[in-house]
């Protein structure tokens, strides 16, 4: 298809009928980055980012940003990820941070000189970054950087590099198209993002040819990308894959719906017929965003319909209770003993935003605040940033390599030897902060709720704004919205879905509830004015679904999570830490204390197998007390999220049970594995992984009672937070019988 014809068929709104760009329009813009500063806890947690691997450049040992093939070195390995994956994060974090980051700002001011020179020069002819093996995918993540550089910075030079980068990508991938089962076919979703972020920004100023250039880039990467949409919506009835193997049955294969299946193909066991990156996690996790990007280039609403659908059964088949699903590195079913990497996590949380923001949805603005509460800080050691899980596990019991020599690879221990998580997380947090408010067609929206203020916004209709955010949420209910404006204009809020008795105090002092669900506007008046949001906390249990392990076996143990608000709470495991190689222990590495290292393993020694007494599941209290307990002042480098400092708990009744009841896994995947001698300070230490829990409510459970006490799974380095339950019976003295 020629590229004009590429145009006239894309466009919608666009350049041939007069508008701005040619594609459609989300239904809430993002301020630009730089607009959010944050405070309170939320900027002490950022402190601990910077202060952390990210903001000292050392990722995972041998400096492999500093080395990076983008910066001029030798690289790392094929992907030339580890630069790009960093870089991702710390534009924002710098940003954000203001003058706590001025020596960054400079930094990658001079690294992003250093790229565009290299990019202008007569070698490169405009191509962004290395192209390694033939794969230009950490080109797209670059991409994604420039788009927030220019947000925060205006730097004209590199907005000139992503159109003229445009024009360079197209003719290559005219050559050169995705190689089948590449990371490129995988992720051409982010980059068609960055250019629709483009088209956003700076179609205004931007000629015909630049625009259809664009456009017809955004067209060959779909044409040449993986069909997410097809895959996620495939079943037995409607196979994704129908090949005809000479000498066998035709190989039929869809998206995978048990555990044993999704194994399968992250084996590599159906290739090449079913690759394993389609259940990838990571994959995944910047798949999600695809059905809002078709819906921008194509402007038809059934994509927003199609996303939730498939976002839903995502999370029906393979999700987790701290909101991310299962992929350890590939999808892995419901069990809580199933890990979920922390690239993923961050991947999914940018997903979740930009869903949000391009359909509307606040089900997506609920599920980016699930994950960044519980998903994100869990992966992290004692609220530093210092050292983070490649995967974490709603049951943890330890965090080392599984393998017999226990401490070697790092696979769900702390610290990592691992590029990707330990430059890929540094996104998490500042995207989350950035993107707190957003602009609507007549006024302004905040979805997300932490301590900050917005600075001096302009609105779509000229007026201007700006909000002081005072909260402690997600740890106290009441958040307040000191506001001053211009002009009145409509304010949104979102309502999140756990909560069903929000009511909002306004200005005059009258109180509007009990709010629905979902987002909620109100006017507010030129001048200052004050909102006041409260959302009751209130404990609840939520049981699981079935976990369908096999086609052919489902599992049905009815375990129990317990949240309050939009955090998931766990039982901390008692640990020993295994520090193996240190980073430089010195008076300038914050926090003082903490583990500053490479690999940090953590060694299980608390009794796990606990069921909670619930004898009511929409009547918690009656089983549970939550203690609110004062935010504490943080370190410098220190995040809320610690075992110590977490500012609320949850105690409860539970009882032990013994290993006939509730055990380790034995056999097949994560069974327990014996370590070698001398690999670990504990002797004769085996390496595990909690069996599924036994059927709830377990009766003639005689063990007695405990006073337990559970804190939010985001403060906790080993847990439980998927329980088995019992239920007393009347007429029993407690910690005697239950039945």
């Amino acid at each position: 298809m020629a590229r004009s014809t590429i145009l006239v068929v894309s466009c919608l709104l666009s350049i041939c009928s007069g508008s701005l760009s040619p594609i459609a329009p989300r239904a809430f813009d993002p301020v630009p980055l730089g607009k959010v500063t944050p405070s309170g806890w939320i900027r002490a947690q950022l402190q601990a980012e910077f202060h952390g691997l990210a903001g000292n450049n050392w990722l995972g040992g041998g400096g492999r940003v500093n080395q990076s093939n983008w910066l001029g070195g030798k690289g790392y390995n094929g992907l030339a990820e580890s630069y790009p994956y960093w870089l991702n994060g710390i534009v924002p974090l710098a940003t954000l941070l203001g003058d706590d980051a001025k020596g960054m700002q400079a930094e990658v001011k001079a690294q992003f000189d250093y790229i565009l020179d290299e990019a202008e020069s007569s070698k490169n002819k405009g191509w962004l970054g290395p192209l390694v093996d033939g794969d230009p995918w950490s080109s797209f993540r670059f991409a994604t950087c420039v788009n927030q550089y220019i947000e925060a910075t205006g730097d004209a030079r590199a907005l000139k590099a992503l159109w003229t980068f445009a024009g360079r990508l197209l003719a290559y991938l005219e050559k050169t198209p995705f190689p089948e089962g590449d990371w490129s076919q995988s992720r051409w979703q982010e980059l068609v993002m960055a250019y629709q972020w483009l088209l956003d920004y700076g179609a205004a100023n931007a000629t015909k040819a630049q625009i259809g250039t664009v456009v017809d880039l955004m067209a060959i990467a779909k044409k040449q990308g993986f069909d997410w949409a097809g895959w996620l919506a495939s079943d037995a009835d409607h196979p994704f894959v129908n090949v005809t193997v000479p000498g066998k049955p035709n190989v039929v294969a869809w998206f995978p719906d048990n555990t044993e299946d999704a194994d399968a193909i992250g084996d590599n066991k159906r290739m090449p017929h079913v690759n394993r990156q389609w259940t990838h996690g990571v994959n995944m996790g910047q798949a999600t965003m695809t059905w809002g990007i078709l819906y921008r280039m194509d402007g038809d609403k059934a994509w927003i319909e199609k996303g939730r659908q498939a976002w839903t059964k995502l999370y029906n088949l393979h999700g987790q209770a701290n909101g991310v699903f299962s992929g350890d590195e590939t999808l892995a079913g419901l069990p809580a003993n199933r890990g979920s990497e922390t690239c993923l996590v961050v991947e999914q949380m940018q997903s979740a935003a930009e869903m949000f923001h391009t359909t509307g949805d606040p089900w997506y603005a609920d599920k980016l605040e699930t994950i960044a509460y519980n998903a994100l800080p869990a992966a992290f050691h004692n609220g530093s940033m210092w050292a983070l899980n490649y995967f974490q596990q709603v049951n943890k019991l330890d965090a080392m390599d599984g393998q017999p020599k226990c401490e070697s690879g790092c696979t769900y221990c702390f610290g990592m030897v691992y590029e990707c998580c330990v430059s890929n997380h540094v996104q998490g947090w500042p995207k989350f902060v950035a993107r707190q408010f957003a602009t609507t067609k007549d006024g302004l929206l905040v979805s997300q709720y932490f301590p900050s203020t917005l600075n001096n916004i302009s609105l779509k209709d000229g007026n201007s704004a700006s909000v002081k955010v005072i909260t402690e949420y997600p740890f106290a209910e009441s958040v307040t919205f000191a506001i001053d404006a211009a002009a009145g204009f409509p304010f949104t809020m979102r309502i999140p879905a756990w909560c069903q008795n929000a009511s909002l105090v306004l200005p005059n002092g009258e109180t509007l509830g009990p709010l629905a669900v979902g987002l909620h506007t109100v006017p507010v008046a030129a001048g200052s004015s004050r909102l006041t949001l409260q959302l009751p906390m209130e404990i609840r249990v939520e049981r699981r679904p079935a976990y369908r392990l096999t086609p052919n076996e489902t599992v049905d143990t009815m375990a129990a999570n317990i949240y309050r608000g939009p955090l998931l709470y766990a039982l901390s495991r008692e640990s020993t830490r295994d520090p193996k190689a240190t980073y430089e222990e010195g008076a300038s590495l914050l926090p003082a204390g903490q583990a500053h290292g490479e690999n940090e393993y953590l060694l299980g020694t608390g009794s796990w197998t606990y069921a909670l007494r619930i004898s009511d599941d929409k009547a918690p209290g009656a089983d549970m007390h939550f203690e609110q307990k004062s935010m504490p002042e943080l370190p410098l480098g220190q995040g809320p999220f610690a075992e110590t400092l977490a500012p609320g708990r949850i105690t409860v009744k539970g009882q032990l049970l013994d290993g006939s009841a509730w055990d380790i896994l034995h056999e097949g995947r994560g069974a327990a594995v014996k370590c070698n001698a001398g690999t670990t300070s504990i002797k004769d230490y085996t390496a595990s992984n909690a069996a599924n829990p036994p059927m709830s409510p377990m009766k003639g459970v005689t063990t007695k009672l405990q006073d337990l006490v559970l804190l939010p799974v985001g403060a906790t380095n080993l847990r439980i937070a998927e329980f088995p339950t019992t239920v007393a019976s009347s007429g029993v003295a407690d910690g005697v019988a239950y039945v």
